[in-house]
């Protein structure tokens, strides 16, 4: 806390160091939809067509969270519900069924989780794709393809033309850089596990101490790109929520487990497992638990049910790698396929299905589809409500999702936003900058000030939605959104938010659309925040921050002035401060003070006095170099720290910089 609060009041004095040239007016803070959009629940329904055909309003009962609703209409996307058939039993006096429409048109995405699937997966799956939409996409349906890779990549853009959409499949057959052979490795992995000589991993019989070590890194690894690629297929299926129904992905994936890394626990007894504390309990050894995968209490997979119950997406879910063992592991992963269909409604496909198996099973899920729609005033928010619906018509079967969720207005705002990200943009030449500046370590956590940057725009009075998403090895650690508009033009506009993260791998995700021109521009960086314990010592996140007006946004408060971060290759200010931030962290080893040297390399001499940093009994402690407004001349810059302990070097970090030429 004493290391945020030195930090922020230096922010202040280097904004103080130079008053900024008077703000245009600004209207800040978080702009929320205002109104109660109407909830939609779609069921599927199978019959005969004659008893298909007597379904009305009155047929339907249903419940959510519990509670009997009275009043909700209900329509049916469904041909044995046509509106020449009201007219038919009109004539004979019995009741009309409900208002049908014809067949709606379709929004389909299909989606290849590329770090899950396997070699013979990766192609089969391109294949049924390349068979099976020709027979599902029909007239005036939309579909697009995405790929997750090292990139997340829109291979076609929502498209009703089948040729376009074949096209892409061949690209993406081709496109080297999507292929991943991070779900072929598991093999591999375990062989390692059990026979280290075979696998080029030493020589003799596996150790106890060995084998914990491998399982907790495969593990720690699956979990890893299990959390961060949910979390990518929640923000692009973000991207249907202004459709109207029916609307599905095609998921397809080999290994995605609800539980991930928990198979490589299955070398080693319970007991050993809760003595190397790879589990919560000796009878639930699962690395789910142990982990800490959860957002609020709730697991990644659980979180893409729940955002698919609210945006009324069907999941197909297709493992296409040929007929596999019964292994556990193979196991876990078709068993989290069928609970994603089941879940959202859907279908899964596995154990080495066909195209025809997939066609026949996705337009019998879709040949008779309902939509009850009902107020949901009154209703909680952002939670699952159960749900169950009956029918009253004889030799009519009713399948519902099993839960659906009222989004608030900031949620489905947050949701919009972000499924701008890789939606056609790119972001190695994108202007909009996303960074952290550490503040401290606190019971095993990073705590780190997030900060999203929008470019200036010559738009006089644009208006700015920003958002970000924070993918860490144990959660989501911060998934935020704010509505900014400014008076004038050229103002630089930040949204910010204090974060905590685990040491590990991370992924941010930047989005930000200036509302009146709807220019999109994001940004993904990937990183890592060390473990203390890695090293002797770590120097953490140097950033370079430089004071200026403009229209910052934290937790609902606003503000004009601040200060920014700025990556390498973006233009410093000379005529104003400059502050260079950096955490420097220690093991358990080091008990002594250390002394920290910082040494700026390039065009202008600046020297830092010495520093001795007595840590005490904190582990981390705050860097903070100040250079003077107007002290810089044109050129790059390396910024460099090293720590010494009785004079014997344990640690080095640097950062880059660039001032232009005026």
């Amino acid at each position: 806390m004493l290391a945020r609060a030195a930090l922020l009041l230096s922010l202040a004095l280097l904004a103080a160091q130079q008053e900024p040239p008077p703000s245009p007016p600004l209207d800040l803070g978080v702009t929320e939809e205002t109104g109660t959009a109407l909830a939609q629940i779609d069921v599927t329904l199978t019959g005969p067509p004659e008893a298909l055909a007597q379904l009305r309003r009155e047929s339907f009962q249903l419940w959510v969270g519990n509670r009997k609703l009275e009043s909700f209409t209900a329509d049916g996307i469904c041909p044995a519900a046509r509106p020449e058939a009201a007219g038919k039993q009109e004539q004979e006096h019995e009741p009309a069924p409900a208002e049908a429409t014809p067949t709606r048109p379709a929004s389909w995405l299909l989606y290849f989780d590329q770090y899950h699937l396997t070699e013979s997966g990766r192609a089969r799956a391109i294949q049924l794709a390349r068979d099976t939409l020709p027979q599902i996409l029909g007239k005036g349906d939309q579909a697009a393809i995405v790929s997750s890779g090292r990139s997340l990549v829109t291979v076609q853009a929502a498209t009703g033309d089948l040729a376009a959409l074949l096209a892409a499949l061949t690209r993406l057959e081709k496109d080297v850089t999507q292929f991943e052979g991070f779900a072929s490795e598991e093999e591999r992995n375990i062989e390692e596990i059990l026979h280290p000589h075979e696998a080029g991993g030493g020589s003799g019989q596996p150790t106890l101490d060995h084998m914990l070590l491998l399982v907790k890194r495969f593990a720690e690894e699956e979990r890893w790109r299990t959390q961060r690629d949910l979390a990518r297929l929640g923000m692009v299926i973000g991207r249907l929520a202004d459709l109207e129904p029916p609307k599905a992905v095609l998921y397809f994936a080999d290994t995605t487990r609800r539980n991930p890394g928990d198979h490589y626990l299955a070398f080693l007894s319970s007991s050993t497992v809760a003595k190397a504390g790879l589990a919560s309990t000796p009878q639930k050894g699962s690395l789910e638990t142990q982990a800490g995968l959860t957002i609020g209490g709730q697991l990644p997979f659980d979180r893409i049910v729940k955002q698919a119950a609210a945006l009324g997406i069907r999941f197909y879910t297709v493992e296409p790698q040929p007929l596999q063992d019964s292994s556990p592991r193979v196991h876990d992963a078709q068993s989290t396929l069928q609970s994603l269909a089941a879940e959202t409604g859907g279908k899964a496909f596995i154990n080495g299905v066909t195209p025809k198996r997939m066609v026949s099973g996705i337009k019998e899920d879709l040949g008779c589809v309902w939509l009850l729609s009902f107020d949901p005033q009154g209703l909680p928010m952002d939670t699952a409500l159960p749900v169950r619906v009956d029918v009253d018509v004889p030799k009519v079967k009713v399948r519902a999702r099993g839960q659906t969720v009222i989004q608030s207005a900031k949620e489905r705002v947050t949701n919009r936003l972000l499924a701008h990200f890789a939606a056609e943009t790119d972001s190695k030449t994108s202007p909009l900058r996303a960074a952290f500046v550490p503040l401290a370590w606190k019971d095993g956590k990073y705590s780190a000030l997030l900060q999203v940057v929008a470019p200036p725009t010559a738009l006089a009075g644009a208006t700015w939605d920003l958002g970000a998403s924070v993918v860490a090895t144990e959660k989501i650690a911060a998934e935020t959104s704010a509505r900014t508009k400014v008076g004038g033009s050229n103002v630089a506009v930040a949204l910010e938010s204090v974060v905590e993260l685990k040491p590990g791998p991370f992924e941010l995700v930047a989005v930000a659309r200036e509302v009146t021109t709807d220019k999109v521009f994001s940004s993904r960086t990937e990183g890592t925040w060390p473990d203390p314990e890695d090293a002797l010592a770590e120097i953490v996140q140097p950033v370079v921050l430089q004071p200026g007006p403009g229209a910052f946004t934290r937790d609902g408060q606003t503000r004009k002035s601040g200060s920014l971060v700025h990556g390498k290759d973006d233009p410093l200010d000379a005529s104003r401060p400059t502050a260079l931030v950096a955490l420097v962290c220690r093991s358990k080893m080091v008990k002594t003070p250390l002394d920290v040297t910082r040494v700026l390399e390039g065009a202008s001499p600046v020297e830092f006095p010495p520093l001795a940093l007595d840590l005490k009994d904190e582990r981390c402690g705050q860097v903070r170099d100040m250079i003077p407004a107007k002290t810089l001349g044109p050129g790059r810059y390396q910024y460099r720290i090293v720590v010494r302990e009785k004079g014997t070097e344990i640690g080095t970090g640097e950062t880059s910089f660039v001032v232009p030429e005026l």
